[in-house]
């Protein structure tokens, strides 16, 4: 079959009347329900029943810990598969898939009686983590990305907003209840009721596979014309424009002055590597082999490793502060959940910048949060925490799957998207267990997070 004229796959029956606007904003509100069931691989379900198992004398807790923190990094080791899937099935089998697979791993975990030995319990860990937090997450955000283009970072921002509420606000303290009153075995057994209940008949009715197999266009975007079928013309032009490295220059102007539509995303304020990146061509090994992609790694592997590190050890930091008189764990959460939240928000209506600037905003305050943390039994300056990290927890949650897709196009962003989590959730393993390590040699917590200040600013240096 030429590829000017692809087999276009058809929209499902219930559907099929749709508008393309309303079809746009069924896939987003899809999508971030599916955000927010992915929350059961998080931490705090996950600690919840951690901590479970541990008052019950099931295991000790350097135990439980140890297990947990191998879980998440088997998990990530997992990420490209589940991003490969994503290409290769599309949203709607791979969701169904994942939330299947979840769904009776959260069965088998509550009922299966597997919690005394610590090689299951390492497997349904990961089980829960890979299929929740990783796969659930990593498709409902990248639905998105193929759907909406203008108005991509508007969509993710407020799909943030609301997984950010759910998972600082809703979850904790819905699991903690319902823990108290059935104990967490039940309480696991509900979440997999809930997500069969819920989310299978969202992904079989609302998941979408990318919008071009539907022969549609990059809809919610009037700039952007049809990309699929292309005609003859412009096919001899995208093929006719890969020169030689002499030539490319030269080619790239021309090619953009004929160019009668905006097929390709052309940001002129990023680098000769960025230039031209086509939901055609892009391949994610062009994509890896861009210093950009690696850059935005390095920030989403510090994103994980120093903010998880922190949130880890926060109780034991104020311990050793002796601020509890002043504030508490929970207060600053609250805070941080609160700010989260609104900065999610913040890409999509205040910094709209696609370049590597939101990446340089974003580690300045981090850097910044984790000097302020030495002065948080400040009533003042607790807000002040709150506010950085929230921001750098809601601008991230935006950022961390938004540019990839504006900078390499959607077609193989499964596979990048999984790449990137990987590191970002390597970062997060790790992080505490660094932190703890250094923080017991120097017998110092802010000493340990007063070095690690550093490492964001000279992040800075690098990304300019």
């Amino acid at each position: 079959m030429s590829p000017c004229q692809p087999c276009h796959t058809k929209l499902p029956k219930l559907l099929n009347k749709c508008s393309i606007r309303s079809l746009c904003y069924i896939v987003g509100i899809a999508a971030t329900i599916g955000r927010a069931f992915s929350g059961v691989g998080q931490p705090p379900v996950m600690g919840v029943v951690a901590e479970a198992l541990v008052q019950q004398g099931f295991h000790s807790r350097g135990t439980i810990t140890t297990i947990y923190f191998l879980s998440i990094i088997l998990a990530a080791i997992l990420m490209p598969l589940a991003g490969y899937l994503f290409d290769v099935l599309g949203a709607r089998r791979t969701g169904l898939i994942v939330v299947f697979l979840l769904s009776v791993s959260c069965f088998v975990f509550a009922y299966g009686n597997i919690h005394e030995s610590i090689y299951l319990l390492l497997l349904i860990f990961v089980s829960i983590r890979f299929f929740g937090q990783g796969a659930l997450n990593l498709i409902s955000t990248n639905m998105i990305n193929q759907w909406w283009t203008k108005e991509r970072r508007v969509v993710q921002g407020w799909s943030s907003f609301v997984y950010s509420f759910v998972m600082f606000g809703i979850l904790p303290s819905c699991l903690i209840w319902l823990q108290n009153k059935y104990g967490w075995q039940h309480t696991l057994g509900i979440l997999g009721s809930l997500i069969v209940c819920v989310m299978i008949p969202v992904c079989y009715l609302f998941y979408m596979n990318d919008i071009h197999m539907y022969g549609l266009k990059t809809v919610c975007d009037t700039q952007v014309q049809q990309r699929y079928p292309m005609d003859e013309e412009e096919y001899e032009m995208n093929q006719a424009y890969w020169h030689s490295e002499d030539e490319q220059d030269e080619q790239l102007e021309t090619f953009i002055q004929n160019l009668s539509h905006r097929s390709y995303r052309i940001e002129n304020s990023l680098s000769s590597e960025l230039k031209v990146t086509n939901w055609e061509e892009c391949h994610w090994i062009d994509a890896l082999k861009c210093s950009y992609f690696w850059k935005f790694s390095w920030c989403c592997f510090s994103w994980g490793f120093l903010t998880t590190g922190l949130f880890f050890h926060l109780s034991a930091i104020y311990v050793q502060m002796n601020v509890y008189g002043t504030t508490s764990v929970s207060n600053t959460f609250w805070l941080i959940g609160l700010f989260s939240s609104i900065f999610s928000l913040f890409p999509s209506y205040v910094d709209k910048a696609h370049d590597l600037r939101p990446l340089r905003i974003t580690m300045f305050l981090l850097g910044f949060s984790l000097l302020v943390i030495h002065f948080v039994h400040l009533r003042i300056l607790e807000w002040l925490l709150g506010i950085t990290i929230g921001s750098v927890m809601g601008m991230m949650n935006v950022y961390s799957v938004v540019l990839l897709a504006e900078w390499f196009g959607t077609k193989h962003i499964g596979k990048i998207a999984g790449v990137n989590q990987t590191i970002t959730q390597l970062g997060s393993a790790l992080g505490p267990i660094v932190l703890l390590k250094v923080a017991s040699w120097t017998d110092s917590y802010l000493g340990t997070l007063l070095v690690c200040s550093i490492w964001p600013f000279l992040t800075i240096l690098w990304l300019y």
